[in-house]
């Protein structure tokens, strides 16, 4: 009758924690543990064992340290007289625990709680129910392997109110078993990716419509659809170098002449596939033997200044025509300045 009593007392208890889990906790487990008690000294008794259940439900929030667990336990004092009937207790609580971590690893935890004891002695007129009080501290192990269990143990003062009032120590091991466990929280999506948008830039302006744009045009007049080459001269085309002139009568480069060809080697290096030949023109003055010479040795002078300056040797020849090949009128001495200049034949 009296077990039957803590049954029901029991089964009443488990409505009410339903209702506390379906409102706060996030996490739920059961406990099954058995236990050892160093007795109060006032009991008369030499030891107590026995075990427990409880039932364990987080409250609040998944990352709440808070939880409560309702616990059940008997236990049996021994007095260690032979004959004499052993001390039954029956204790039905509620303990409020504290966790120092996620119970994903070794957690340490503490608790304080009360409840009521049903002591069961010998003789049947001292049986009673009376309020008890406990605070202690436990751990809790990771899961076990594969398993969906973990250990635990925990220890414990209690003291009750029967007759006198009584303390004990309890010690208890065993497991913990995950009823369910709150869903990992996702980590949040990660930011947009800025939108990058690439602008070209205005194509270069390329005045004689050649494909080549003008900052890299070395012919800017190319004659519309003329077969041009990567500079944007066209093939076979001839460039006087202006102001390419030389000292009087010989083939030393003026210093004007020496800056203008520095600028043009700095042109044509950019362009590795051009080859052109130097030629030298003479007016008509003179022996046409010597102007012969002398033609031949300026466009040497410059194709020699021009490879000094960077350009590769292999693409740049040096013939002379001396006065063969006049653009202008001999018989004055405008037409024969003309005459007497130095021109790049693209090939």
């Amino acid at each position: 009758m009296q077990k039957g009593v803590w049954a029901a007392a029991l089964c009443a208890s488990l409505p009410i924690a339903a209702v506390q889990a379906q409102d706060a906790p996030l996490t739920r487990y059961i406990g099954l543990s058995g236990h050892y008690v160093e007795a109060d000294d006032e009991r008369d008794v030499d030891y107590g064992y026995g075990f427990s259940v409880l039932l364990g439900h987080q409250l609040f929030e998944a990352d709440s340290p808070l939880y409560l667990e309702g616990i059940f336990s008997a236990t049996s004092l021994e007095t260690g007289v032979e004959g004499f009937t052993d001390f039954y207790q029956y204790q039905l609580g509620l303990d409020l625990a504290y966790a120092f971590g996620d119970r994903e690893a070794l957690t340490p935890f503490v608790f304080l709680g009360g409840g009521a004891i049903y002591d069961d002695v010998t003789p049947d007129m001292l049986d009673s129910t009376e309020p008890y009080a406990n605070a202690g501290l436990g751990l809790v192990s990771a899961r076990l392997g594969d398993w969906n269990v973990r250990l635990r143990g925990d220890a414990r003062y209690i003291y009750d109110w029967f007759q006198d009032g009584f303390g004990d120590v309890r010690v208890s091991f065993g497991l913990e078993i995950p009823l369910s466990q709150s869903a990992p929280v996702a980590p949040p999506p990660p930011p947009p990716e800025p939108e990058v948008r690439v602008i070209e830039p205005p194509p270069p302006p390329d005045g004689d419509g050649d494909g080549v744009p003008d900052p890299y045009d070395f012919c800017k007049n190319t004659p519309p659809g003329a077969q041009v080459n990567e500079c944007g001269c066209a093939i076979g085309e001839v460039l006087q170098l202006r102001g390419v002139k030389f000292e009087f009568d010989s083939a030393r480069l003026t210093a004007n002449a020496q800056a203008i060809l520095d600028s043009i080697a700095k042109t044509v290096m950019h362009y590795d596939a051009v080859e052109a030949e130097i030629a030298g023109h003479t007016d008509s003055l003179g022996d046409g033997g010597y102007n012969q010479s002398l033609s031949e040795e300026r466009a040497r002078v410059v194709r020699d200044y021009l490879v000094e300056r960077g350009v590769a040797a292999g693409r740049l020849t040096a013939a002379g025509y001396g006065e063969s090949d006049p653009i202008a009128d001999n018989d004055t001495e405008e037409g024969r300045e003309r005459n007497r200049r130095v021109e790049l034949r693209i090939r």
